[in-house]
């Protein structure tokens, strides 16, 4: 049969201090207990669902649920009567059953513990959401005082296109470069993560924040050990340069422009659950392979 439904997946990757597997299932569980609706745009809100383990005997392999998107109207604003073209007055306004939301659409996420990363679809079914508003969803799901006081602040980063840094490192005068570097779980880079961690703990600090501008006329040479701080601030902050191109004209560039997502084809016999999971997993192959 032929593969021609097609969903396109995202990833963020989300950071506590200190950090476990199992630390940040009660995260999530906890999130799903609160059943909070909060704003993704305007009047567009989202909220969790309850999850399903991978194995319920291996509880850090991952789980799988929903993201809920609709549409919050206030029921307490004044109605409008397109026909009649008039207001419709407080007692005749039709009673809208408050927990009814109109536009609703949903997308599966998948989180693997171990690796703190949320993998979703941000096209699935006719229906789509971006990168960012999935991120401004988890931001504002984990800011409540209770989740603050319970796990600390809760970093949400948009995981950047693989090709990200090769943009910037391609700028052919590289005039200005500056990378932000929150505290990372060190997982992927372990090495250089775990140096990095200490050097912010032992210095009492959050982030890490470096600007290099290039000599007049000249190209920034990126060496080793910026690449690698650049890795790590690619899935763990940003990096933005600009510069000028072979032309001359000035250019700019960052991660944040460019998240990474991967569209997936697969046929109406196939269940789109198990695929959008082995493609996620792959994902997760590349992120850490970047």
């Amino acid at each position: 049969m032929a593969k021609d439904l097609k969903m396109t997946i995202g990833a963020i990757n989300i950071k506590i201090h200190p950090h476990s597997p199992e630390k940040y299932i009660e995260l999530f569980e906890e999130l799903v207990n609160m059943k909070r609706r909060v704003p993704i745009r305007g009047d567009i809100y989202g909220s969790l669902s309850t999850f399903n383990f991978l194995d319920v005997n291996d509880k850090v392999k991952g789980f799988k649920g929903y993201i809920f998107k609709y549409l919050n109207i206030n029921p307490n604003e004044p109605w409008f009567d397109v026909e009649q073209q008039k207001v419709v007055e407080p007692m005749q306004q039709v009673e809208v059953l408050k927990t009814l939301k109109p536009h609703f659409s949903f997308f599966m996420f998948y989180f693997i513990p171990k690796k703190h990363r949320v993998f979703f679809t941000t096209y699935y079914d006719s229906k789509s959401i971006s990168p960012n508003s999935i991120a401004k969803f988890f931001t504002n799901l984990f800011y409540h005082p209770d989740i603050i006081s319970k796990f600390g602040e809760v970093d949400v980063i948009v995981e950047p296109s693989i090709d990200g840094l090769e943009r910037i490192f391609a700028i052919n005068t590289l005039e200005k470069l500056e990378l932000v570097v929150t505290k990372p779980n060190p997982d992927d880079h372990e090495e250089e993560e775990q140096k990095l961690l200490r050097r912010l703990g032992n210095i009492k600090a959050k982030r890490l924040k470096q600007e290099y501008v290039s000599e007049s006329r000249e190209s920034i040479q990126p060496d080793n050990d910026l690449r690698v701080l650049s890795k790590i601030a690619a899935s763990n902050g940003y990096v933005y340069a600009s510069g000028k191109d072979l032309a001359g004209k000035h250019v700019e560039e960052s991660t944040q422009l460019h998240p990474f997502q991967e569209n997936l084809w697969y046929s109406r016999d196939e269940n789109a659950h198990d695929i959008f999971v082995r493609g996620a997993d792959r994902m997760l192959s590349d992120i850490i392979r970047q």
